[in-house]
């Protein structure tokens, strides 16, 4: 039985891959923070995550997207690693309809990124294809490189705080690193997909 500790780690381990690939390769989205916040509904401990960005000088967190090819990816990853950690379909966790599901908000960004790019209806209709069955699958065959990254302990990696844990991004970061080089092409191809698609440039 997998715990929502586990299940929430894994989901943001997703999104910081993809914010550090971001800033190895295309200068935006370096991790700030991990958190990971106790819940108790109904008295049974769950916990919800958030993957904070560092904000550049003179900027601050509401500013509008920029580069939305790589945003998307930093929106999507976290649901593909917790799909796969649990054998599930992608539209149980990335499922803008679904207040409960643990992409909800991931979701409803990029429909707000698209809306704010005027993405029209036929690019719509290749990108989702792309994102939630073609790359989605492609992520799946490696089978090997995701099974090491889920004998990862959580606990290994946590620091306690008043509202649950914090992640230790340096060791993290020493952790993910063969994991991150292996995956460095096939993430950059993904975002240079979906920037073909979008018909996007990275504005820096």
């Amino acid at each position: 039985m997998k715990t929502s500790l586990e299940i929430v780690f894994f989901h943001e381990i997703g999104h910081f891959i993809s914010h550090q690939l971001n800033y190895k390769h295309f200068g935006i989205g370096e991790v700030d923070k991990i958190i990971l916040i106790e819940k108790r509904p109904h008295g049974v401990v769950e916990y919800e995550g958030q993957t904070i960005s560092k904000v550049p000088n003179g900027k601050t967190n509401l500013e509008p997207i920029l580069n939305l090819p790589e945003k998307i990816a930093e929106l999507i990853y976290g649901c593909y690693f917790q799909s796969i950690f649990l054998n599930k379909e992608l539209d149980i966790c990335f499922d803008y309809r679904n207040k409960s599901a643990r992409g909800y908000r991931d979701s409803q960004n990029l429909i707000g990124g698209l809306s704010q790019f005027n993405i029209d209806e036929n690019k719509r209709r290749k990108l989702y294809p792309y994102l939630k069955e073609k790359y989605f699958n492609e992520l799946k065959k490696h089978t090997y490189e995701f099974e090491l990254l889920f004998k990862l302990n959580p606990m290994d990696f946590l620091k306690e705080n008043e509202n649950g844990f914090e992640v230790e991004l340096k060791k993290l970061d020493n952790s993910l690193t063969e994991f991150m080089e292996k995956h460095s092409t096939d993430f950059i191809e993904f975002v240079e997909n979906i920037r073909e698609i979008l018909n996007k440039k990275n504005v820096g």
